[in-house]
Order: structure tokens, then sequence, then C-alpha cells
């Protein structure tokens, strides 16, 4: 049982740390064109669309475009993923008290990973489109293995979409939406390897990584003209920036720029929130709590268990602010 109760906390330990290089919660429907060899990666608008609404908090909206755009294409492996990542934000915004969302979830990420890796598309190269599909998929399933706390799953889910981002490296010029996955897997294998040692041995085949070329590839993407893997870079610039390097001038910078562009993003303006409290600018963090206050009450297409969630985690958020003055007097 000691064994057993130790490979678990080791488990949980590892997944909790490296988690983030997987975690990408922008997830696209990709068309590509071939142009004399050079495969170039574009989004559709109606992918644009969905996701817009999606970071706007406009789910049923979302939902809606979605049918449609089912309805239009067909069910593949890629209408499933955009599925996957709307399903993925319905649980962070606590609309699944009755775990429908979740079994609706696991069903499209283990369909995806069966029409992906059996039969004969076992022995079929994967396109760089399949290839992040299957990452991705990998990478929703660790995501939730470590909110329901299982940790071992996790981390054999964790391993799989690592081995398919691997192979994504060095393909950003021909393919844009891996520049979220490689930059994530520079930045934090490097950052692991030198602050937390348990995971050394877990990293000891993987390349040596690089904080500043991953944080060069997200600086990059911030840039894009895809409004999608702007918005994914920009936030992860964020949470690096406040979370791991407790730069919070420079993650305020980030902040600012979501909360512009997606004011009614209840998620966005709780990092924004946090990051005015690290800094001691009480004022600007009391006019963010106000928004969230607000937008927790008025958003039209919040259901009643959407609207309790982030009262809550608004509540949360001010107590832990609180405990932190409280400490330094």
């Amino acid at each position: 049982m000691r064994n057993s109760n130790s490979l678990h906390t080791r488990a949980r330990s590892i997944v909790a740390i490296l988690a983030i290089v997987v975690i990408n919660s922008g997830i696209t429907k990709a068309q590509t064109f071939i142009t004399k060899g050079f495969t170039q990666l574009s989004f559709d608008n109606a992918t644009q669309e969905i996701h817009e609404s999606i970071y706007n908090y406009n789910f049923a909206t979302a939902d809606s475009l979605l049918r449609n755009y089912v309805a239009k294409t067909n069910v593949s492996n890629w209408s499933k993923l955009i599925y996957i990542n709307y399903y993925w934000w319905q649980i962070l915004t606590g609309n699944d008290k009755d775990k429908v969302v979740r079994i609706k979830f696991n069903a499209y990420t283990n369909q995806i990973i069966i029409n992906l890796t059996t039969g004969k598309n076992k022995l079929t190269p994967l396109s760089n489109e399949n290839l992040y599909v299957l990452a991705n998929a990998y990478a929703f399933k660790t995501r939730l293995n470590l909110l329901e706390g299982e940790y071992l799953k996790g981390l054999l889910n964790l391993n799989k979409s690592i081995d398919y981002i691997q192979k994504c490296v060095g393909k950003e010029d021909v393919f844009e939406a891996f520049t979220i996955q490689t930059a994530l897997l520079y930045y934090f294998v490097e950052y692991s390897r030198i602050n937390k040692p348990i995971t050394r041995p877990y990293l000891a085949s993987m390349p040596p990584g690089s904080m500043i070329k991953g944080l060069a590839l997200l600086q990059k993407g911030a840039k894009s003209a895809d409004a999608i893997i702007a918005t994914e870079c920009t936030y992860f610039l964020a949470k690096i920036y406040g979370e791991v390097e407790h730069n919070y001038n420079k993650s305020e910078v980030y902040c600012l720029i979501l909360t512009k562009k997606h004011p009614d993003n209840i998620a966005y303006q709780m990092n924004l929130y946090d990051c005015y409290i690290n800094q001691n600018k009480h004022t600007d963090a009391q006019h963010t709590l106000t928004a969230i206050h607000r937008l927790s009450k008025t958003l039209p297409n919040l259901t009643p268990a959407q609207r309790e969630y982030f009262i809550n985690e608004a509540k949360k958020h001010s107590e832990k602010a609180y405990l932190k003055e409280i400490k330094k007097k």
C-alpha cells in the first residue's frame, strides 16, 4: 500500500508540474492549402466565429454555430475536437453538475484516439492536422484527469500527448497551430529541469528545451493574424509571467490585451484581478472585482449554475487577496 501511495504521490507531482505543457484551450478546425509543396494553415470563418462566442461566454450561440457547422461539414475528428473544447469550457465554468458534459467530453476524446490510432490508421503516417488533433485529444484527457484527481491516468495520457507534441517541434512555420504546443514544451521542459528535480528522470529522454525560445514562440504567436492563435498565446504569456516568473508587470500587459478583446470573459477578468493584487494595485483590483460580480449576475448566456460558480470563485479570489494582506501586517 505504501508503494502504491508513493507512486500516486509522485505521479500527482509530475502531472501537476508538467500538465501545462499540453494545455491548449483553443482548439480549431484547420483547412490546408498546398502551394508548391508548402503547407499553410488558415482557419475558416465558421471556426473563428465559434471560438469568439466561446471566449465571450456566448455559449448558447457557440452551441448553435457548432450544430450548423457539423450539419454542413459532417462529423469529423476536427469537429469533435471543437466540441471537446466547447465542453471543456462548460466544465471550467461550472456548468456540469450532472456530469453529462463530461460523458460527452470523454466520448469524443476516446473516439478521436480510436479513429486515429487503430485499424488502417495505425499504419498511416499522421498528417499535420491529425497530429494536432491527436496531441490535443490526449491533452484534454490529461486535463480532465488532473481536475478529477486521477493522477496515474493523467500521467499516462500526458506521456501520450507529449509523444505527439514532440513530433510537432520545428513545424510551426508550415502549421502555425503547432506554435502553442511546441512553445510550452520548450519552456516547461527547461523550467522543470531547473526548478523541479522530481521531473528530471521523466524528462531524461526529451530534448533540453529552452525557456527563451518558448517565450519567443509565444510572443510571435501573440502577434498572429489568426485571432485564435493570438488569443491562446497571449493567455499563456499572461499565465507564465504571472504564475511562473512572478513578473506581474509583464503579466498585466497580456491580461489587459485579453480583457480588452474579450471583456465578458470572467476567467480573464479574474486573472487580471490576481495580477493587480500581486502588484498592490488595490483600486484597479477593486474595479475589476466589481466588473466580475456584475458580469456574473448580468451576462445573458450564463446558466444559474454558472452564475453561482463565478460568484463563489470571485469570493475565493477576494478572500485569498485579503489573507495575503493580513500576512503582510
